[in-house]
């Protein structure tokens, strides 16, 4: 798999957030609105990227189950 960079995660859920005009994301907003990476990478690459969670706090957002 091409290396992934935080930024780039970053940046992605910015945008998916932007897109639906909101300071909050859940896993399967990420995912049915054109997310670029899929869930299953955060929990398989978890020690390096951290949670999907942690990136949607990363990225400055609230983070909703």
């Amino acid at each position: 798999m091409a290396e992934i960079i935080q930024d780039d995660i970053i940046f992605d859920i910015r945008r998916i957030a932007a897109k639906l005009n909101q300071n909050k994301l859940t896993e399967r907003e990420y995912a049915e609105n054109g997310g670029q990476y899929s869930i299953s990478v955060f929990e398989e690459y978890e020690d390096e990227i951290g949670s999907f969670a942690n990136n949607v706090e990363m990225a400055g957002l609230k983070y909703m189950t």
